[in-house]
């Protein structure tokens, strides 16, 4: 079985390389850093510092939201 936890750095990260997919150079109302740490205090429920897997399958299953940043072509 494959475990991964996710830290503050490597989610901002994720973030920069879909802004960079999509074509996003520049967003100043919502910078992937804050983007980054919003998502940190959603999904990190055990406040470890780090993201599981199932903390990042149980928020996204409940919360319409965040589903749609991580599959923005939904």
């Amino acid at each position: 079985m494959f475990f991964f936890k996710f830290n503050l750095d490597e989610i901002e990260l994720v973030f920069r390389a879909m802004y960079s997919l999509l074509g996003i150079q520049h967003v100043k109302d919502y910078p992937s850093e804050q983007v980054a740490k919003d998502i940190m205090k959603k999904l990190d429920t055990s406040n470890d510092g780090r993201i599981t897997r199932d903390e990042f399958i149980d928020v996204l299953m409940k919360d319409g939201i965040y589903r749609n940043m991580i599959n923005p072509f939904h």
